[in-house]
């Protein structure tokens, strides 16, 4: 059986592959990774990657059987355009403002789908702050890609030592 952890990636995973036409945004995303990889090791774009880092632990119940855990988790959106340079510049920078309104959008839609509920496995959290996101124009050799890097917080919530690995 998938650990919390596992399961909570699992649908981030499947959260982040809704960014479509089709459901509302202006972009759609190609390929989904838990990992987030140089944007010149990235041929599939429009390309969504993330990672969970660093990990806190704090108690739930009082016979300390019962943990949440916050952890870290960075994503990273790397978009392109086919344009040299010169052309491709303002074509780049309305991408970038599209991927920024998509994410906003996303971002606030999967916070308010996973709220702090008991019954939710885990929930998007913003008590660390309100994530910022960073747009860097342009990257990757030949300059025709853009990225955003969002941070944010997840609580896995009521892990118990057989339910986390």
């Amino acid at each position: 059986m998938p650990s919390r952890i596992e399961q909570t990636k699992a649908t981030l995973v499947s959260e982040f592959q809704t960014i479509q036409p089709a459901n509302g945004y202006r972009n759609d995303v190609k390929s989904v990774l838990k990992i987030i990889r140089h944007p010149d090791e990235i041929k599939a774009v429009n390309e969504i990657g993330f990672y969970f880092g660093r990990r806190v632990y704090e108690q739930a119940d009082a016979a300390r059987r019962l943990f949440n855990i916050n952890v870290d988790c960075t994503v990273q959106v790397v978009m392109r355009v086919d344009q040299g340079l010169d052309e491709g510049q303002t074509l780049l920078e309305e991408l970038m403002e599209s991927w920024l309104h998509d994410m906003g959008i996303f971002m606030t839609s999967v916070m308010m789908k996973y709220v702090a509920a008991e019954t939710n496995p885990f929930n998007i959290s913003f008590d660390t702050g309100a994530p910022v996101f960073f747009p860097f124009m342009p990257v990757g050799e030949k300059k025709n890609k853009a990225a955003i890097v969002t941070d944010f917080n997840v609580k896995v919530r009521s892990v118990r030592g057989s339910t986390h690995a």
